[in-house]
């Protein structure tokens, strides 16, 4: 919801995109456990501060890699940190999901590609140091199967240290993704949008003043831009303006970015319809205006708590964090979204029902790639939020 961490809607820890392509493969991983993850004494003494200051929490980083453009890496993951006792052992068990292309072509760029681990000591305040020299799975040599059935994989380093890990590699159908990621319209999209060219008709011909031909009516959109409060405010007076006027029922889409999107998503909020079940742009206006009317830093003391637990939640499964994501976590206070999935918190999912009636134009939230170091091209389903 907005800007990629401005509002971030709830949502599983991880997404496994539908490939249109039929040759995809499904990748999980599970990360078990590590066995005698001890830092030598030469690993202390190349970093004394954070071997006083801190505490060894290891995780695992996976990535997915092709030698393809626009493949070099284009998904990665990570696990949870784990605080390392004296015994050195860890159990983590985690399980991790990658789409991968069959990779039946021939020549460069062909084949599954690479699966390469490494273990990495998280660092509180710095950037997290390499535990462990890197272990590459060509997942050519996988065995892929129909069911779920897990290979057994162990990495060696150090001095007896171990990760062990199981893989599965099997061929992906729609009982296997939880969501979609191809280049063609969703099927549901498509249907919604046939739905919505009947209203766009008869709004058309109304405002022509003569019948317009279903074949002849235009795919009109509205793109709103991003800019913060400034841009909600302006998105909702020229929702308004394009109400009165009687065109905001001739476009099709309306799609938004950033703050525009803040607008957007509390307007397609069941709680906003009016009783003829269209959402209400006026209602919505006068609920933006008191929400911002009870900004401040006793709103931001008040959930302070909320903020912090926030914060750590999404440190802890492994996504990076900034000043941004706590504009964010202030913004959803703001906005009477419930934070860190409590009951009642609002949903995308929440707004499908309304939006398959087509009483509003087809709403689309811009997602923005916040994957680190990686181009815009290289990306997977957990990498986006809207």
């Amino acid at each position: 919801l907005a800007h990629y961490s401005a509002v971030q809607l709830p949502m599983a820890q991880q997404q496994n995109p539908h490939v249109d392509d039929k040759t995809a493969l499904r990748l999980d991983v599970v990360v078990k456990s590590g066995q005698n993850l001890k830092l030598s004494f030469w690993q202390k003494l190349k970093d004394p501060i954070h071997t006083l200051a801190d505490s060894f929490d290891a995780f695992v980083s996976l990535e997915t890699s092709r030698n393809a453009p626009g493949y070099e890496a284009f998904s990665s993951q990570r696990t949870t940190a784990i605080a390392v006792g004296d015994s050195g052992n860890v159990d983590w068990n985690e399980t991790f999901s990658f789409v991968v292309p069959d990779g039946s072509e021939s020549g460069e760029g062909g084949g599954r590609g690479t699966l390469t681990l490494a273990v990495f000591d998280q660092h509180t305040v710095l950037s997290d140091k390499p535990f462990s020299s890197d272990f590459k799975i060509n997942i050519d040599q996988l065995t892929v199967t129909q069911e779920k059935v897990f290979q057994k994989q162990s990495f060696q380093f150090g001095d007896n240290a171990s990760i062990s890990a199981e893989t599965c590699l099997r061929k992906l159908t729609e009982a296997t993704v939880d969501m979609r990621f191809g280049t063609d319209l969703n099927p549901k999209e498509v249907e919604i949008v046939a739905k919505r060219k009947e209203i766009c008709c008869k709004a058309i011909s109304k405002l022509l003043g003569k019948d317009v031909l279903a074949d002849k009516v235009p795919v009109v959109s509205i793109v709103a831009s991003g800019g913060g409060f400034r841009s909600m405010t302006a998105t909702a007076g020229s929702a308004q303006g394009l109400k009165d006027t009687g065109l905001l029922d001739c476009a099709t889409y309306f799609s938004s970015l950033s703050g525009s999107t803040w607008y957007l998503s509390n307007l397609l909020c069941p709680d906003l319809y009016s009783k003829d079940g269209k959402p209400d742009v006026d209602q919505c206006a006068d609920y933006l205006k008191e929400c911002c009317a009870q900004m401040g830093a006793k709103l931001f003391l008040k959930n302070a708590s909320d903020y912090v637990n926030e914060l750590k939640r999404r440190r802890k499964i492994g996504l990076d964090i900034s000043l941004v994501d706590l504009w964010g976590c202030y913004l959803a206070s703001v906005f009477k979204m419930v934070i860190n999935e409590q009951p009642g918190a609002k949903k995308v999912s929440q707004q499908r029902p309304y939006t398959e009636t087509a009483e509003f134009p087809f709403p689309l939230y811009t997602g923005i790639h916040v994957h680190k170091n990686n181009a815009d091209e290289k990306f997977s389903g957990k990498d986006c939020h809207a």
